[in-house]
């Protein structure tokens, strides 16, 4: 009967001294609980637990104080909120208060991990004192934050951790003292690449970029190179990002000079390239209430070759930079634009709007009405100075500035029948008013004096049609079989209502080789009047959709299979002299295979729509077992341009550490243009090491054998 007492006097005690939490704590222990009434106090020993809604206690030993609302637990103490995760030697709790205070801590939320002498907190925020805040596991090189006091808020709405008095670490190598930081917990403090190897272009050569936080907003750092054959590359580096609910700004800038003293080269253009060589990148993106937006991109380069051959990566993910900065500001109705784009050397061949103003009629019904239109209006001074060498300009003037006055108006209509066909008339106006600064030093340039209006008009034809299939398949996973099928067909005039004149409006800026694309439709899909020719066009599209029920919900997509074939009634040339109707008539089939998550094959292809012979081709197959090996081959195929393969792979050696391989060959050339071999290892304080053999030849270098090794500290 007394024991009876004591067990129901604990729970009483208990409920009525924790019952701000409102709902009941759990108390729990090997060892028996004692109750001493005379000392008003509860004891759990061994293994003791305390839950208490999102506060989970263990410790070898824990007593609750009634008198002064007081928990204490020691030995071992393991403290767990919504919020925060540490262990100490010695842990108090004062219930009235919800605050505590402890001594001995390590703190962590991956793949933040802090050590601390002593410290105290609520339930949403904890200070520390004498503190060490690392970046991965603490080991011997893991960045780190030495302070004197850090304040960690880790909440649903703000994530961050305030330092004072600090000295960046990089393991016990104090690099920087701050005496104020503040970062975000949603975002990486530091940023750390470098590569140590040897290249016979280089000789032996180390290369870095490092970044610490100087603010919850603000990353810096350096870029910093060295090339036993070429020099020492050095230049600032920096980061920025900011988001609240009204606002994002996000941006970045990277510079480096170099003196190199090795023999330079030519660059695109066959001129030799001063030793004197930098770089400097830059890019800012802003957003303000998701109305305003402001973009901006700046690549200020020596020579054409400075980022390929200090920066290849870069240069292998974008090897025609712009240089622009442009601004939008977007309602239900209209879109406001403001555009300039801009070179900063004197080798690009792209086209400068300086500035550009843009006014665009959001797509939206006319007036309630089931008529359709949308429209714009730009305005632009244009100066071009590097015209396409397929231009019948080109050699005969040196550059071309003149203002351009683009207006562009749609109106269609679409109508429905029984819920399975859809007609859609359409028509465009388009217009072009040139004014040239100077007066025409050549008579072809006398179109640039005149406008230009150009219609086009046509009709979209539609139609769905679905069929379901009780199909089964355990190999694939099908269950079932839903087949999508949708035919098109869109026929497409344009017309020049000043046919001649129009044909005579020479282009400046012609098409690459490498332009992949279906021709347009609609005239809003189209920059530049470069791009523009009188033509009647008809085109049918067989659009096929599979797809089997997921397992979870809705649906999965198996395999896509679409054929679209132009026909050119007429076409007129305005790329040469001899504007005489050309044969552009061509079919497109693009098929995507992804049955299963280890298999994934997709393929598009151009063909001669008369002998049916492939003008063009992209493919890429992609073989993987979950997560331990993983298989691509890619082929491009163009007639009479090129014909090259690739082929990759991955393999999961370790839980820390895989193997990776690719190469580039050129079947036309008949030779491997590229061939890399890497292993990556990855530590437990969130260091990647790459090693790896690279072999490289191109137009412009000669065979390469390079061995790097590559240290980058990991992002989450």
């Amino acid at each position: 009967m007394t024991f009876i007492k004591s067990v129901l006097g604990i729970q009483l005690y208990l409920i009525s001294a924790l019952a701000i939490y409102g709902n009941l704590p759990e108390l729990s222990s090997i060892n028996p609980i004692e109750f001493d009434e005379v000392a008003q106090k509860i004891v759990a020993s061994g293994e003791a637990t305390f839950e208490f809604g999102s506060v989970k206690l263990r410790a070898d030993k824990i007593t609750y104080y009634k008198r002064y609302d007081l928990l204490n637990a020691q030995g071992n103490v393991n403290f767990t909120t919504n919020n925060h995760r540490l262990l100490s030697d010695d842990f108090s709790l004062s219930v009235e208060e919800n605050t505590f205070s402890l001594s001995q801590i390590k703190y962590g939320f991956w793949p933040y991990f802090v050590d601390a002498d002593s410290g105290g907190g609520s339930l949403s925020e904890i200070h520390l004192n004498k503190s060490t805040f690392y970046y991965g596991e603490p080991r011997a090189f893991s960045p780190n934050f030495k302070a004197e006091s850090i304040l960690i808020t880790n909440t649903k709405n703000e994530k961050n951790v305030s330092f004072k008095n600090t000295f960046v670490r990089l393991g016990k190598i104090p690099i920087f003292f701050l005496p104020q930081l503040k970062v975000k917990l949603n975002n990486n403090p530091f940023l750390g690449i470098s590569n140590i190897g040897y290249a016979n272009e280089f000789g032996t050569y180390f290369q870095s970029t490092s970044l610490i936080p100087f603010s919850d907003w603000l990353r810096a750092g350096l870029n910093l190179d060295y090339y036993s054959k070429r020099g020492t590359l050095i230049g600032p580096t920096v980061q920025y990002y900011s988001e609240n609910p009204t606002q994002f700004i996000q941006g970045s800038l990277s510079a480096g000079f170099i003196d190199d003293s090795m023999e330079t080269g030519t660059d695109i253009f066959d001129r030799t390239i001063d030793p004197k060589r930098s770089f400097v990148l830059a890019q800012h993106k802003q957003i303000h209430n998701n109305r305003f937006f402001v973009t901006a991109q700046v690549q200020d380069t020596s020579d054409s070759e400075v980022i390929r051959d200090f920066r290849e990566p870069l240069y292998i993910r974008n090897q025609f930079p712009l240089n622009f900065v442009e601004s939008t500001y977007i309602n239900q109705v209209i879109a406001l634009n403001a555009f300039a784009h801009f070179k900063s050397d004197d080798f690009s061949t792209s086209r400068e709007r300086l500035p550009e103003i843009n006014l665009f009629l959001l797509p939206d019904y006319l007036l309630g009405t089931q008529f359709f239109h949308r429209g714009s209006v730009r305005l632009s001074k244009i100066d071009e100075d590097s015209l396409s060498p397929d231009s019948i300009l080109f050699n005969k003037i040196d550059a071309l500035n003149y203002t351009l006055l683009d207006l562009n108006y749609a109106l269609s209509r679409r109508f429905s029948y029984k819920n399975w066909l859809s007609i859609t008339p359409k028509i465009e106006y388009r217009s072009f008013h040139f004014s040239l600064e100077e007066s025409p030093s050549d008579p072809l340039l006398n179109v640039f004096e005149s406008d230009h209006q150009i219609l086009n008009y046509g009709l979209d034809i539609s139609s769905d049609f679905y069929a379901v299939y009780p199909t089964l398949n355990h190999l694939w996973n099908v269950k079932g079989l839903r087949h999508h099928f949708r035919p098109t067909l869109s026929l497409s005039k344009i017309h020049a209502l000043s046919s001649d004149d129009f044909n005579q409006l020479a282009p400046t800026q012609l098409p690459s080789v490498l332009d992949l694309s279906r021709p347009a439709l609609s005239l809003f899909d189209i920059r530049n009047s470069d791009q523009i020719y009188q033509r009647t066009l008809t085109r049918f599209r067989l659009e096929n959709y599979f797809q089997t029920r997921n397992e979870s919900y809705g649906s999965r997509s198996l395999m896509e299979l679409h054929l679209t074939a132009d026909f050119y009634h007429q076409y007129q040339n305005r790329n040469t002299e001899n504007r005489t109707h050309s044969n552009k008539n061509a079919l497109w089939l693009e098929y995507k295979l992804f049955p299963a998550p280890w298999i994934k094959f997709d393929l598009a292809s151009r063909l001669d729509s008369e002998s049916f012979r492939l003008l063009e081709q992209q493919l890429r197959l992609v073989l993987k077992s979950s997560e331990f090996w993983e298989i691509g081959l890619s082929s491009y195929y163009k007639k009479d341009f090129s014909e090259q393969i690739s082929l990759d792979y991955k393999l999961k050696l370790t839980e820390k550490m895989s193997l990776s391989s690719i190469l580039w060959s050129d079947l036309k050339e008949n030779e491997i243009s590229r061939f890399s071999v890497a292993i990556d290892s990855i530590s437990p304080s969130n260091w990647r090491t790459t090693y790896s053999v690279n072999y490289e030849a191109d137009q412009r270098r000669l065979e390469d054998v390079s061995f790097d090794i590559g240290i980058e500290l990991l992002p989450y």
